[in-house]
């Protein structure tokens, strides 16, 4: 495929080469949960491969673009090699990355101290993301689109953090980020990850907190963040706040039933047999009796399992009522009642995991 080729700076001194542009994006591999539209884009700089910096013979492109328009990039080819002639000085000013590799002692810094220009080669960014970043990078704030999607902001987040340039996207959090079409799902999905990447990298705690909660209180398994570069100690965090709150439901149950069987809990041997018949029916029903806690972290929910719970009901019984059946009377019988006979605070707690707090990973 011939390479498509975009002109930032026509005066620059390096080009950038990309190659197997628009690589999968955050790949989302749960089965077992929502899928939300495809993506189409690179891995992040924390968990997957990072993009190779590499540098070239050649001499930097003049080609006129096939068309410097952002929004026609995905007219582009998905694996022709992409070019893009940037100013030198504009990227070494606004990245240390780009600086390191232009002034250090690796091979494009040495091409380009001793010729004025280099060809340096990378791979799978997101072409669109890529260029929007590199016409903030170049003050070309006249170029960028008025409004981008959730998909979008999340590449181009992954950019600026890979290249070090947080700063100089922090304007678009009120231009781009609050104005989001997409709304915070209600379930975990990949547009949920998607989201809590973005609130953290745009530092909005509300929809940090939000996010946050709603992966803890319904991924059915560990909390992936799709190669994302999402702390590893907020994923950590997230992960151990939703082991916790599983064996908190787990163990009340066990605890429960240990209670009923020991008859530390009923009014009596009937009223504890009764009880821990019906409690130890519906945890067999809603596969809730294995033992081993560990058990419950993959394929449940704390969501699920709340309302699993709540959903027991407690059996009526009738006993009989001496005081009218040593006179002859009939109907000399009453239901049973008594503190113990009841499932009613059992998942009690709420089917919630309170969110985590942004502030308390932004201090070092």
């Amino acid at each position: 495929m011939e390479e498509e080729s975009h002109i930032i700076d026509p005066e620059g001194e390096v080009v950038i080469i990309v190659h197997n542009p628009n690589a999968p994006f955050a790949v989302w591999n749960d089965e077992n949960a929502p899928v939300d539209e495809p993506a189409d884009s690179q891995k992040s700089d924390d968990t997957a491969d990072e993009p190779m910096l590499s540098s070239s013979d050649s001499e930097a492109s003049n080609d006129e673009p096939a068309n410097g328009s952002v929004d026609e990039v995905d007219s582009i080819p998905s694996k022709a090699d992409i070019r893009i002639q940037l100013s030198a000085k504009h990227l070494m000013l606004a990245s240390p990355v780009f600086k390191k590799a232009l002034t250090g002692k690796w091979k494009e810094g040495s091409t380009f101290v001793g010729t004025g220009s280099v060809e340096i080669t990378t791979e799978s960014w997101d072409v669109e993301a890529f260029l929007i970043l590199f016409r903030i990078l170049h003050c070309q704030h006249h170029k960028l689109p008025k409004r981008v999607s959730l998909e979008l902001a999340a590449k181009i987040a992954v950019l600026a953090d890979y290249y070090e340039c947080n700063d100089l996207v922090g304007f678009i959090r009120d231009a781009w980020i609050t104005c989001l079409r997409e709304e915070l799902p209600t379930t975990y999905s990949r547009n949920l990850i998607l989201w809590l990447w973005v609130a953290w990298y745009f530092n909005i705690p509300m929809k940090f907190k939000k996010a946050t909660s709603i992966a803890m209180s319904q991924s059915k398994d560990e909390i992936n963040p799709l190669d994302l570069p999402v702390p590893a100690r907020i994923i950590y965090e997230m992960n151990q706040k939703r082991q916790q709150a599983i064996c908190k439901i787990i163990l009340q149950l066990q605890r429960e039933r240990e209670a009923f069987m020991t008859g530390s809990k009923g009014c009596n041997f009937v009223c504890s047999s009764i009880m821990l018949g019906s409690l130890t029916k519906q945890m067999l029903s809603k596969g809730l009796l294995e033992s081993e806690v560990k058990f419950y972290y993959k394929g449940c929910n704390v969501t699920g399992l709340t309302k699993d719970v709540q959903s027991f009901v407690a059996p009526n019984w009738v006993f009989p009522d001496w005081s009218v059946l040593i006179y002859g009377h009939q109907g000399g019988y009453v239901n049973h009642k008594c503190p113990h006979s009841s499932f009613s605070l059992l998942g009690g707690s709420g089917d919630k995991v309170e969110g985590l707090k942004l502030k308390q990973f932004l201090a070092n």
